[in-house]
Formats: structure tokens, C-alpha cells, sequence
């Protein structure tokens, strides 16, 4: 099955011409600049096109908003399972070649992230030991992207193919102390230059041993609910357990304790010995939408509509 996300052209209203007096005219000149220099979040959107708010239409390359939002996510490095149903969010336009149709994608241009998630709570905290993590010995991870992510809906529907490339780098923190403690604020498993390279498919994997195939779930397709133009594709489960997890980074002074961090978590950890598995709706619409709400606007400025 395929999802054909490629968008669909809209005609755009004409505007009435109307005369106006000069000033009420250079209102609406300035006003219209402003609308077509604005991020999409600056014109009015409803609900079912408000996750969108952020997509980087004021590029015309970009064809298709894409929104994720995790419901579940298990990421297995060494030793160190994290595990959290807090939500983890990515949102960002994505363009196609003209040739290819290959996708690239376009980070938000408002300052938006374009990955976000919260901390997640080691088990053992900073000793290792169950019970411990309390306080000053209580360990967090939270998963920061490197670079931007890539994603392939076509792949999450036929069940082959890697359906969403992450390359993630984890801080390792106490959110309460994390000034205080020895590690210091830049401690990471995994950094810019040597990140862990998610490769997430909904199919199944072809994993080296230890680890043994896993599969995905390419999820339930709908427009309900949706605007036109607008798909939801409910509980995709992307998988990857193919991957290496790097070790820790500038955790302590000069890195001193980078060598306790990897005691602990069993890092480096080989391909084949971590594992993946995000659960999660995707939301896409045609980007041409929230370019036509801009200048929908603009056009209810310049008819005189005040």
C-alpha cells in the first residue's frame, strides 16, 4: 500500500480591485508584506491544520508539512534501557526533486525545534544500582538530534525500506543538579561527529547476532478529522536494532569520566547489540494549504476587509 503525499495544486481567488483612498492603500501594501513575509503561524489556521504551524511553507520548494508525535519509544544502548511515553515530537517541510522525487527535508524557519523530547530517567541512576536513582544520583538521558531527520511516508506504507533516518546523541544529566554534579553540563553518549544512526523501518530488520529480526507496523492510514489535503497515519511502529551506540563524551573534567559512563552502560556498544522502537502518529498535508491561508489573508487585506 502507498501513500501518495505529493500535493495537489489549489487555485488561488482572484482579489476584487477596489479603489481606496491612498492611505488606506499603503495600510494594505504594508500589511500584505508582512502576511507574505510571516512564518505559517501567523495566519489564522484551524484546528486540524494547527500542528502545521510551524512548517517552513514561506519556502516554495516545499511541498508536504510533516508532524510526528511518539506515543511510545524504547531505545536500548548498552546496557542502558530508556524507555518513556512522554511524547517526542519532530515537525519539518520536506521538498522533492524534480527528477528523483527524492525527499529533503526543510527545518522550520521561525525558530521552532525540530526535534524535541524530555528527559528520560536511567534506571540505577548515576551509581548503576537499582533503588539509587534519587537526588544527586538520579541519571537522566535526553535524546537530542544531530543534524535533521529524513523521512520516507511511502516506505512506513509498503513496509520496506528505512521509513525514518535519525542520526541521536543523549545527554547525560540530573536535571535537578546537573551544575553541581561531576559530570557537567555537556556529558553525552554519542556526539555531533559520532552519533547513534537510526535507521527505523516498519517492516522488518536484518539485524548482525546477537540481536534477532523485529518488525514494525506501518500503522492505520485515515483523513478523518483531517483538513483536505491532510492524512493521519495512527500508531506507525518504526523499528531498528541494526545500529551502533557510540560512548559517553566530555562527561567530568576533560572528559575524566567518560570511561565510568561506558563501565556502567556497556559502551561502545556494537551493531547488533541495540535496538529501537518508536511508536507514533504521523501527520502530513500539502504545504500549497497553508500557503493559500497566507494568502487568503493578504487577499482580505487588500479587498479592504478591515
Amino acid at each position: 500500500m502507498t501513500f501518495n503525499i505529493l500535493p495537489h495544486r489549489y487555485g488561488r481567488r482572484v482579489p476584487n480591485r477596489r479603489v481606496v483612498v491612498p492611505l488606506v492603500a499603503a495600510m494594505a501594501v504594508g500589511a500584505s508584506l508582512a502576511l507574505v513575509a510571516a512564518p505559517a503561524d501567523a495566519a489564522p489556521l484551524p484546528d486540524n491544520m494547527q500542528k502545521f504551524a510551524n512548517c517552513p511553507v514561506n519556502d516554495p520548494t516545499v511541498a508536504t508539512c510533516i508532524y510526528i508525535e511518539t506515543t511510545e519509544s524504547k531505545l536500548a544502548v548498552g546496557s542502558i534501557d530508556l524507555d518513556s511515553d512522554s511524547p517526542i515530537v519532530m515537525q519539518f517541510g520536506v521538498r522533492y526533486d524534480p527528477a528523483t522525487n527524492e525527499p529533503t527535508t526543510v527545518a522550520p524557519i521561525n525558530g521552532a525545534p525540530v526535534f524535541e523530547a524530555e528527559p528520560i530517567e536511567i534506571p540505577g541512576g548515576l551509581l548503576g544500582i537499582p533503588g539509587s536513582e534519587v537526588g544527586p544520583l538520579a541519571a537522566y538521558a535526553l535524546p537530542e538530534i544531530v543534524g535533521l531527520p529524513k523521512v520516507n511516508v511511502n516506505a512506513v506504507g509498503q513496509q520496506q525500506g528505512t521509513a525514518l533516518s535519525i542520526d541521536l546523541k543523549a545527554k547525560v544529566m540530573n536535571p535537578f543538579t546537573d551544575a553541581l554534579t561531576a559530570l557537567g553540563t555537556k556529558c553525552h553518549i554519542g556526539n555531533d561527529s559520532d552519533p547513534m544512526e537510526l535507521r527505523l523501518t516498519t517492516g522488518t530488520t536484518s539485524p548482525p547476532a546477537p540481536n534477532q529480526p523485529i518488525s514494525g507496523d506501518r500503522g492505520t492510514a485515515t483523513t478523518a478529522g483531517q483538513a483536505p489535503g491532510g492524512l493521519l497515519i495512527q500508531d506507525v511502529k518504526a523499528v531498528d536494532n541494526s545500529y551502533r551506540a557510540p560512548g559517553a563524551h566530555d562527561c567530568g573534567l576533560t572528559g575524566a569520566l567518560n570511561g565510568v559512563i561506558n563501565l556502567k552502560g556497556d559502551l561502545p556498544s556494537a551493531a547488533g547489540k541495540n535496538s529501537a522502537e518508536l511508536t507514533a502518529n504521523v501527520y502530513t498535508m500539502a504545504a500549497v494549504l497553508l500557503r493559500n491561508k497566507l494568502n487568503a489573508a493578504v487577499d482580505q487585506v487588500t479587498d479592504g476587509d478591515f
